[in-house]
Parts: C-alpha cells; structure tokens; sequence
C-alpha cells in the first residue's frame, strides 16, 4: 500500500512469504480524481465519451501551480481524470535492505518517460539491485533525469496518528 511507512512495511514484510511481495520503488503519486473529464471540458464540443472524439488520446493536460510545478492530468478508460503529482517518488534509498529481506519484485509505475530517459531510470535501478551502484549515486542520476526532482514520499514518515478531537 502507498500508505505504508517504513516501519509498517518492514513489519509486514517479516510476517509473511517475502518472496510474494511486490513493492512499487518509483511512481508518481496520484493527488486526486475526479468524474469530471478536463479534456472533453476543455478541448472537445461533445458532451460526453460518445462524442468527445477522445481528446485525452491526442494531448496532455497539466495543471501548473503557484511554484510553476506542472502537474499531469490523466484520462482513464472511463473517462475519470487523475491528477498527479509533479516530482516523482522513488523509494531507492531501502531498495537494497527489501532486496535482503527477499522482498520478490519491484514495480517502476512510469507515467510520461518514452526512450532514453525511460531505459537509463530503469537502468539506475538495475544497478542498484546488481550491487553496481549505491542508491545514493542512482538517487542523484535520477534527480538530474527529473524535472522537479525525486521525493521520498510516504514511506519515511514514521509519525503515527495522534486522535486530537476534544472529547
């Protein structure tokens, strides 16, 4: 689950057949979805995905925020659109211990990376879990291969939830 922290994850993976886990290393995280179809609103004379004529298929949509970040919006089969977050998240930094512990597979979610850029992220991680590289290097490779650099996420905040409602 995205929600995990390390501490949570770590417990679940010394509870269970490791070898059948599989954790997502690098993602964007989505921020929110909605019913509401951006592309057929603003780029399409249909009312609905009947006659939108698809313009999701045909060009990318972004929000940009007050810092200039430009966030990706993306189209489902349903028409539901996903806002995601603009800096992508890699948990390189524990690649190396899930790998220790039998963790069996690693999942790379890319969202808009083709070519190059794609095979040398994939490859940063390849290295890492061959024993070529740290993941400190492969973190710094990535971050040049990002527009708005990587963040943790997640799975380093180790607060646990604090009930602050007044009984």
């Amino acid at each position: 689950s995205y929600d995990l922290n390390i501490n949570q994850l770590k417990d679940l993976i010394t509870r269970v057949d490791s070898s059948k886990l599989e954790i997502t290393i690098h993602q964007y995280m989505p921020e929110f979805h909605m019913e509401h179809c951006v592309f057929a609103a603003f780029l399409s004379k249909g009312n609905s995905f009947r006659d939108c004529g698809k313009p999701c298929e045909k060009h990318q949509v972004h929000l940009t925020d007050m810092y200039g970040q430009r966030h990706e919006i993306k189209a489902d089969q349903e028409c539901r659109n996903t806002m995601f977050r603009s800096q992508g998240q890699s948990s390189l930094k524990y690649l190396e211990q899930w790998k220790s512990m039998g963790v069996g597979s690693f999942r790379f979610e890319c969202l808009h990376e083709e070519g190059k850029v794609l095979q040398d992220k994939i490859e940063a991680y390849f290295q890492v879990l061959s024993g070529k590289i740290s993941s400190g290097i492969a973190y710094e490779k990535l971050g040049e291969l990002e527009r708005y650099g990587l963040e943790i996420g997640q799975i380093a905040r180790t607060k646990t939830y604090q009930n602050r409602k007044k009984k």
